[in-house]
């Protein structure tokens, strides 16, 4: 909650812009129960393209994926 993991993705992206050469797309994926990071990546301008529904067993009940991409 003090903006740190905000901080760590948006120098992660940063270097990444600049570094990878005619890099046009990121993709990451996060567990549709973790809500704050979920929030911190549409924050960053990342856009939902799509889910696994029932992707993994978190804390005994089945969760989705969520597949999520930026245009850089």
């Amino acid at each position: 909650g003090r903006g740190i993991g905000e901080k760590l993705a948006a120098v992660t992206l940063a270097e990444a812009t600049h570094n990878i050469t005619d890099l046009r797309l990121i993709y990451l994926a996060v567990y549709a129960v973790n809500e704050r990071a979920y929030a911190l990546y549409k924050k960053l301008g990342f856009q939902e393209v799509g889910r696994i529904p029932e992707f993994i067993l978190h804390d005994g009940q089945y969760v989705d994926e969520i597949m999520m991409i930026k245009k850089v």
